[in-house]
């Protein structure tokens, strides 16, 4: 089974539209369809006017295309902190992956979750690729897509010590 899960950064576009299922993190169903959108947050908590307003009108989305969405209120978090042993969630793209490694998917692809420097994300980078770690040990085929993404890559995307580019992802 393969699942790519998408954000809303540089790359998502390039997401398969058919024949992949596709999980959208936040307000991507704005943008794009997908099977599932995964919206972590609580509205009262948003940071900005604007960043719940992308979130209400999301769920508005969802419930028009009749797309199931995966929030605080249906996300098997028991489960999955007792089946890892871990609580570690910094952000909605870790909740997906952990979920998508818990339900068994064989490759997970990433796209538009690009977790730059300078920007909110970086606080989220190590939880993602804890998630990635955890994916790539249990045998999961990972594969970061686009060229902007910062995950599974150095902060000058050289090999540490060789000084020879990165293959990565």
């Amino acid at each position: 089974m393969r699942v790519a899960i998408v954000g809303v950064g540089d790359g998502w576009e390039d997401a398969p539209v058919n024949g992949t299922e596709v999980w959208g993190i936040n307000h991507l169903i704005c943008r794009r369809p997908v099977s599932k959108v995964f919206d972590i947050h609580v509205l009262d908590a948003c940071y900005t006017e604007e960043e719940r307003q992308h979130l209400v009108d999301a769920r508005e989305k969802a419930s028009e295309d009749n797309t199931p969405i995966i929030e605080i209120g249906n996300y098997p978090l028991k489960e999955i902190i007792h089946e890892f042993g871990t609580d570690y969630f910094a952000c909605s793209a870790a909740y997906a992956i952990a979920l998508a490694i818990y339900k068994g998917y064989d490759d997970i692809d990433l796209y538009g979750i690009n977790q730059a420097a300078g920007t909110e994300y970086i606080f989220e980078k190590g939880c993602v690729e804890f998630w990635l770690g955890i994916a790539i040990g249990k045998g999961i085929k990972v594969t970061v897509h686009g060229e902007k993404s910062a995950v599974l890559m150095t902060r000058d995307k050289m090999l540490y010590g060789f000084n020879v580019p990165q293959k990565g992802r």
